[in-house]
């Protein structure tokens, strides 16, 4: 009778063993998130729209990953005007509030839109296993390097 026991035992310890060992197999990441933390990845940053109603709104599309941190700059230097929004990537998009001068419209001409993604320390979590330590996992035209590190900058003349 205790060898019977015995083997129920034993039974019990393998079935037990056996669903853990399932249960720790469904949670482990999936081989296309370790895919790409092992690949460069070749970003891209352009200006999707400019919504110019006197008070424009600036549409950024990449393929940063999604929750990607940055700062989109608008300025014009002969009027002395700098302003900044924060912005997060969505499906590849991220959109500014609108750009005023003193709550009104802003005067007409040549301005210098400008994208800088935080620096990888302060990106959300999921954005730093996919960019690497420092950007470090990321290739692209608009990687700067600095002394403070490495993010990507993207710069273009738009006309309001």
């Amino acid at each position: 009778m205790s060898m019977r026991v015995e083997n129920s035992t034993k039974w019990i310890i393998f079935i037990v063993i056996s669903i853990v060992s399932i249960l720790i197999g469904v949670n482990l990441p999936n081989n296309e998130k370790l895919h790409v933390r092992n690949n460069k990845l070749d970003i891209n940053v352009w200006s999707k729209s400019v919504k110019n109603n006197g008070k424009p709104i600036i549409t950024i599309e990449s393929n940063v990953p999604d929750n990607t941190e940055g700062i989109v700059t608008l300025e014009k230097d002969d009027i002395n005007y700098r302003v900044s929004f924060p912005v997060k990537f969505k499906n590849g998009i991220a959109k500014t509030n609108e750009f005023m001068l003193k709550g009104g419209n802003l005067p007409s001409g040549e301005y210098t839109m400008r994208f800088k993604s935080t620096l990888d320390i302060v990106q959300p979590i999921e954005v730093q296993n996919i960019i690497g330590k420092n950007y470090s996992n990321v290739q692209s035209k608009y990687i700067d390097e600095s002394v403070m590190g490495r993010r990507i900058i993207f710069i273009k003349k738009i006309n309001i």
